[in-house]
C-alpha cells in the first residue's frame, strides 16, 4: 500500500508539472500581453527578442514556486495574491533583462533599486521597469511590504554582481557565491509574499533550497551557458560526474533543514518530494548531455552538438523512465538519496 501511496504523489507531482508548463505559462502569456501592451519595446536596440518569453518563464516559476508554498503552509492562494507572484516574476525578469543586456553604468542601474514613481526614464524598458515595480508594490498587503522590498533589494543586489560570471578569470568559489546568492534570496524574496512569519532556522533553509533551484537551472542550461561564454555552477566544475556529486549534496543540505522546519510532516512530505522529482528530471538530462557524448562528455564536445540533437535527446518521452525508476524509491526518512548514484 505504501509503494501505491507514493506512485499516487508522484502522479499528483508531475501533474503538478504539467500544470505548470501549460496552465501558469498561460497566465504568464496574458499577463505579459497585459503589461507590455502600452509599450514600444522594439524601439529598445539591445533588448533581445526573446525579452517578453523571458517574462513569461519568470512569472510563471515565481507564482508556481509561492502557490506550492502557500500549499506548504496549508493556505490556498486567492486571486489578488496570485496576482502579485505574477507581477514579481515580471519584475525580477525586467530588472535582468536591464543589468545583463542594457548598457548602463552601475550607478544608473542603482537608480532602479528603489525608484519613486516620477522616475525620470531613458526608454520604454525603463519606464515599464518603473510601472511594474509600483503595481507589484501596490498589490502587497502592508503587513509583509518592509520585508519584501528588504529581500528585493538582496535579489537586486545579487543580480548585479552577476555580470561577473562573464569574467574569464572568475574563480570556481566566486562563481558559486554569485549563483547561492541569486537562487537563494529569489526564494527568501518568493517566502516573504507568503504569508506566516519566518523563523531563521525557516530563512537558512530556503537559501540552500534556492541555491539548489539555481544550480539545477545552470545544470540544465550547460549548452546555452557555454555558448554565453558565462560561467555558472555547472560550467565552471571539471564534468558531468562533479556537476551531479555537488548537486546532490546541495539537495541534501537544504532538504536537511526543510525537514527541520515546523510544518506539517505530511506537506513537507510531499513538498520535498517535488523537488526531489525536479532533480530528477536534471539527472535525467544529465545522463542525456553524456549520451549525446558517446558517454565521453566533455564542455569541447557538448557545445559542439546542435540545439535540435539536445531538444530530442531531453524529450519528456525519453527522460521519463530515468525519473520513474528513481523516484519510487523516495522516502521522507531517507530522502535524499545518496550524491554519486549510478545512473
Amino acid at each position: 500500500m505504501q509503494k501505491v501511496s507514493l506512485i499516487l504523489k508522484i502522479v499528483k507531482v508531475l501533474a503538478g508539472m504539467v500544470k505548470f508548463n501549460i496552465v501558469y505559462h498561460r497566465k504568464a502569456a496574458r499577463m505579459v500581453k497585459e503589461i507590455t501592451s502600452d509599450f514600444n519595446l522594439t524601439s529598445v536596440p539591445q533588448l533581445p527578442s526573446i525579452a517578453r518569453l523571458k517574462m513569461q518563464w519568470y512569472m510563471a516559476e515565481f507564482a508556481y514556486i509561492c502557490e506550492t508554498m502557500n500549499r506548504l503552509s496549508g493556505q490556498r492562494s486567492s486571486a489578488e495574491q496570485k496576482r502579485t507572484y505574477y507581477l514579481s516574476g515580471a519584475l525580477a525578469a525586467i530588472s535582468d533583462l536591464i543589468i545583463d543586456d542594457m548598457e548602463m553604468d552601475e550607478a544608473r542601474i542603482r537608480q532602479l533599486k528603489h525608484p519613486a514613481e516620477d522616475f525620470k526614464c531613458q526608454n520604454e524598458l525603463e519606464r515599464l521597469y518603473i510601472q511594474c515595480y509600483h503595481a507589484f508594490l501596490n498589490s502587497l498587503d502592508k503587513s509583509m511590504r518592509d520585508r519584501v522590498i528588504h529581500y528585493g533589494g538582496l535579489i537586486f543586489e545579487a543580480q548585479l554582481r552577476s555580470k561577473q560570471q562573464f569574467r574569464p578569470d572568475i574563480s570556481k568559489e566566486e562563481t558559486d557565491k554569485i549563483c547561492r546568492d541569486k537562487g537563494g534570496y529569489s526564494v527568501l524574496f518568493l517566502r516573504a509574499l507568503v504569508s506566516g512569519p519566518i523563523s531563521e532556522a525557516e530563512e537558512n533553509a530556503w537559501v540552500e533550497l534556492g541555491a539548489f533551484i539555481q544550480y539545477c537551472n545552470d545544470a540544465q542550461d550547460i549548452h546555452k551557458d557555454l555558448h554565453r561564454e558565462l560561467k555558472t555552477f555547472a560550467t565552471v566544475r571539471t564534468g558531468i560526474a562533479e556537476i551531479e556529486q555537488d548537486l546532490g549534496q546541495q539537495m541534501t543540505r537544504a532538504f536537511l533543514l526543510l525537514r527541520g522546519t515546523d510544518y506539517e510532516q505530511k506537506k513537507k512530505d510531499f513538498f520535498l518530494l517535488t523537488f526531489y522529482v525536479m532533480y530528477l528530471g536534471i539527472l535525467a538530462k544529465l545522463s542525456a548531455f553524456s549520451r549525446i557524448c558517446n558517454q565521453e562528455f566533455s564542455f569541447e564536445s557538448f557545445k559542439a552538438r546542435s540545439k535540435a540533437e539536445i531538444r530530442a535527446s531531453t524529450s519528456a518521452p525519453r527522460l521519463f523512465p530515468f525519473m520513474m525508476a528513481r523516484a519510487i524509491k523516495f522516502t521522507y526518512q531517507t530522502a535524499p538519496i545518496p550524491a554519486g548514484e549510478s545512473i
